[in-house]
């Protein structure tokens, strides 16, 4: 946990006072004050592509209110962070579910799966919870995409971690992919599936491409991906 979002803690335990999650500054009573709130529904989605050719959309840039939100949720697990980062999820499912609507019914959202070292350190699965609360955002009521008809939108967890992985905050580009080359396995047969593979955040794509790898070798057919953020471009 940062330095800041420790003081935070202690400042809101001794005065009682509710802040921001995001910036830690006074607030009115929910999780989030009035300008991070609004400088996450001004986010504009972010489209990539990973170096196996599958689109990824982002909604939101990693920096400002949006990587504060997820540092926080991810730091401190605290459950009203969950739905904001849920409804941007759910803007993005909602989009990649769109584009596929005249030949997909049933979508599996995948989230990619924690590592063991962060379940132990965190007690939970924070993606996920998040992943969850998106799809029942995006399907509230069902999923209306217009004269093609509905799709339903389930999330399954079809992914595991097969051997043990570094973290990758710190690695290089190259070192990213070879850290998670084949470290993802399905659980089970996938044939005939069709997913979205979910993360919080695409950086070097690394992890996105090797959940691909794995849904793919099971017989899935991976439409795409989804994540919270994407880190700016370095030049």
């Amino acid at each position: 946990m940062s330095t800041v979002s420790w003081l935070a803690g202690i400042l809101r335990e001794l005065t009682g006072a509710p802040w921001c999650a995001a910036c830690h500054r006074p607030c009115d009573g929910v999780a989030l004050c009035a300008a991070c709130r609004d400088a996450l529904s001004r986010q504009e989605p972010i489209a990539r592509t990973l170096p196996n050719g599958v689109p990824v959309l982002a909604a939101g840039r990693y920096e400002g209110a949006l990587r504060r939100l997820l540092l926080a949720y991810k730091e401190r697990g605290q459950p009203d962070l969950r739905r904001p980062l849920a409804t941007l999820l759910a803007s993005v499912l909602r989009t990649l579910a769109g584009q596929h609507a005249a030949h997909v019914r049933r979508l599996a959202v995948v989230p990619v799966p924690s590592t063991r070292t962060a379940m132990r350190v965190r007690g939970r699965d924070p993606l996920s919870r998040v992943t969850e609360g998106a799809v029942r955002l995006a399907s509230s009521g069902g999923l209306d995409l217009g004269a093609v008809g509905p799709c339903a939108l389930v999330v399954t967890s079809a992914l595991r971690h097969r051997r043990a992985v570094r973290d990758q905050a710190g690695l290089s580009v190259a070192e990213r992919f070879t850290n998670l080359d084949d470290a993802l396995v399905a659980r089970r047969s996938l044939v005939g599936l069709t997913v979205v593979v979910v993360d919080d955040v695409v950086t070097s794509g690394a992890t996105l491409q090797e959940a691909c790898r794995a849904l793919r070798v099971a017989g899935a057919n991976v439409l795409g991906a989804a994540t919270i953020a994407a880190t700016p471009r370095r030049v």
